[in-house]
């Protein structure tokens, strides 16, 4: 699948920056990369990877109010669409590019997978990274697992939500969404 492609070279860019010698493509007088050229490093790799295999690679694609980095498309499939977004560690968008930018726009294009890469230049932004992922990942899970209640037989969504403790949080965002929302963002 097109999950599976992108992930691995993603791995692939990861073990080459720590084992290789990509790394020096990411500093430029002994300074890190801005964001922009970290994009135009990996739109380059990403091009290369999947030249002539019918791959539509959309770089800065339009969506929502913003655009989303990456926009991978191969076919109808669910696991054959893919966006990625990257962020500098740094960044006082880290927290909201997820939470909120990415969201939007895996919403908005109708698609079910994307990778959030964290660009991290110093130990301290390796902390903040894994920090980030820790705090988030339980979300993450919890929504997954509920999800997936939801449409199993027997297993009630609601329930779920109960046991997890993020049934009042919700119901109080569906009751009013634009006044509750950023109160729960982090249910």
């Amino acid at each position: 699948t097109l999950v599976g492609e992108v992930e691995g070279l993603l791995k692939y860019i990861s073990d080459r920056v720590h084992q290789g010698s990509l790394y020096k493509l990411f500093w430029e007088n002994d300074k890190p990369v801005d964001e922009r050229r970290v994009q135009l490093i990996l739109e380059n790799i990403i091009d290369a990877y999947f030249y002539n295999q019918e791959i539509d690679i959309t770089r800065e694609a339009l969506l929502v109010d913003g655009k989303v980095d990456f926009k991978l498309y191969k076919n109808y499939a669910t696991d054959e669409k893919v966006l990625i977004e990257v962020k500098m560690a740094k960044s006082s968008k880290l927290k909201s590019g997820y939470e909120k930018q990415m969201m939007d726009y895996l919403q908005s294009a109708n698609y079910k997978n994307g990778f959030y890469l964290i660009a991290c230049y110093t130990d301290d932004e390796i902390d903040k990274s894994i920090n980030f992922i820790k705090e988030n990942l339980y979300t993450i899970l919890k929504g997954m697992i509920v999800g997936t209640g939801a449409i199993l037989p027997g297993v009630s969504g609601g329930v779920l939500c109960v046991a997890f403790g993020i049934y009042e949080p919700l119901m109080d965002v569906l009751s009013n969404p634009i006044k509750n929302y950023k109160k729960h963002l982090s249910f």
